[in-house]
Parts: C-alpha cells; sequence; structure tokens
C-alpha cells in the first residue's frame, strides 16, 4: 500500500502499512501522535484490517485529547470494533453524516481528496 496523508483532529498523519520488526511485538498496528503516524500490519485479514485502522485512529483522537482511555486497549477495542459495526450496518446514516443523500452509487469522500497518496 502506498503510504497516505490522513487528517485526524486538524492535523495530518502518514498511514502505512508494513512488515513489523521483533519490537512490535503481536500488535496489529500502532499509532503515534508525536511523529504522525499510524502504522498497520501489512497482510491483515479484511474485518481485521478495516477494525485495526479505527482501533489505531480512536488511539490517536484519545491521546490527541488526553483521556484517560488512551492506553487502554480494551476500551479501545471495543469502541472500534463496534463502530464498525455500526458504521457497516447503517450505510444510509453513515451516508447522511458524510453530508451525502446516500451511499448508493457514492464512497462518501468528503470533497476534499482524502486520504491523499503521500
Amino acid at each position: 500500500m502506498t503510504p497516505m496523508k490522513i487528517i485526524i483532529s486538524h492535523q495530518e498523519f502518514i498511514f502505512t502499512e508494513e512488515e513489523f520488526s521483533r519490537h512490535w511485538g503481536s500488535g496489529m498496528g500502532r499509532a503515534d501522535s508525536i511523529d504522525g503516524t499510524v502504522r498497520l500490519r501489512s497482510g491483515l485479514p479484511p474485518g481485521t484490517r478495516e477494525a485495526t485502522i479505527l482501533h489505531e485512529i480512536l488511539h490517536l483522537i484519545a491521546d490527541m485529547n488526553d483521556l484517560k482511555i488512551k492506553d487502554d486497549d480494551t476500551v479501545i477495542s471495543v469502541l472500534a470494533t463496534q463502530l464498525l459495526d455500526f458504521l457497516r450496518g447503517n450505510p444510509e446514516l453513515v451516508a447522511q453524516i458524510c453530508g451525502r443523500e446516500s451511499l448508493m452509487g457514492s464512497d462518501c469522500k468528503p470533497e476534499r481528496k482524502n486520504p491523499i497518496a503521500v
């Protein structure tokens, strides 16, 4: 996957998928609000990949807002998997939230080009 710029709370982050070295342990992703990166283990199966993306984004949001849950992987995991389930199960509402009347024929992208290939 080509690295992409993503925007979270008006800050740019570089999103990549890569093979992790041993020092990453068994984790599926890492987010770092200091160096502005979101790294995802390459080769994750569908479903796991999307949940991990949301998981890492939620870690960033919690960290950037100094929320107590920022280091609580259980809470972050529950929120990520439930949010993914909500997004998948409610495409019409997601379309409205994204400013579209319907997802039919729409990919719910914002007007700006995001994510942007680096």
